[in-house]
């Protein structure tokens, strides 16, 4: 073990340390003098792409320092949305969390957004989900997804949307507009309560691609994390 994975094997021991003996302690003691431990200085500095190394496999050079959570923004806050998740960011940062992954953010049905499979079922997965955002505006809703982005990046951490790749709700303008995206043999496909993309369609797998671009471009996100894969689009 070389002297830097030391060094940050002894900070977390330390910071369980601390967190088990501030349970312990009575609240006033507790209060009183006690310093936070901040894993923060050992965290990587974040750069734009255009200044990411990768190596001769095409792996940037930051995958190899990642240190990850996963956040369900609904959960996360009060409020339930990216600007009250903002304020839980210094936290993961204290802890030397240099990666978060999101549960999917996408718009979905009144249903799915009380909690009903965690967003995993996208009704517009081409736009962020209203209650998430804290607006209804398409382009408002992913900049409210790039100012989180953005605050993350200035904390050093990298964030990742969940990409939804086996299909829509049945509700879906998707469906309506492009039904033979989700046929096979002029059947809709069903799964996991909606219908299943079939992207031997070129139309569909385009579309998918391109959302996916636009996506990343318009919030600066550093990455996907893929659900389902590779037995749904077989990559």
């Amino acid at each position: 073990m070389n002297t830097s994975s030391k060094r940050r094997l002894t900070r977390w021991a330390a910071a369980v340390g601390a967190a088990v003996c501030l349970m312990l302690m009575p609240a006033a003691a507790a209060a009183e003098g006690s310093a936070v431990l901040s894993n923060a200085d050992l965290m990587p500095r974040w750069v734009p792409d255009d200044q990411v190394t990768v190596d001769e496999k095409g792996t940037p050079d930051w995958v190899k320092s990642l240190v990850m959570a996963q956040l369900r923004v609904e959960s996360v806050s009060e409020t339930g949305d990216f600007a009250g998740a903002i304020r839980v960011l210094d936290h993961y940062q204290e802890m030397g969390v240099n990666g978060l992954w999101l549960n999917p953010v996408y718009e979905r049905t009144e249903e799915n957004r009380s909690g009903f499979n965690n967003g995993y079922s996208a009704k517009e997965p081409d736009r962020i989900d209203r209650k998430i955002a804290g607006t209804a505006d398409r382009e408002a809703g992913f900049a409210a997804a790039k100012a989180f982005v953005d605050e993350a990046h200035s904390r050093n951490i990298r964030i990742f949307f969940d990409i939804v790749a086996w299909g829509v709700d049945k509700t879906s303008s998707l469906v309506e507009q492009h039904p033979t995206w989700f046929q096979r043999s002029g059947v809709f496909s069903e799964g996991w309560g909606g219908y299943l993309f079939n992207f031997s369609v070129e139309e569909c797998r385009e579309w998918f691609i391109n959302n996916a671009v636009e996506i990343a471009l318009k919030t600066g996100i550093d990455g996907f994390r893929c659900d389902l894969e590779p037995s749904i689009t077989g990559y």
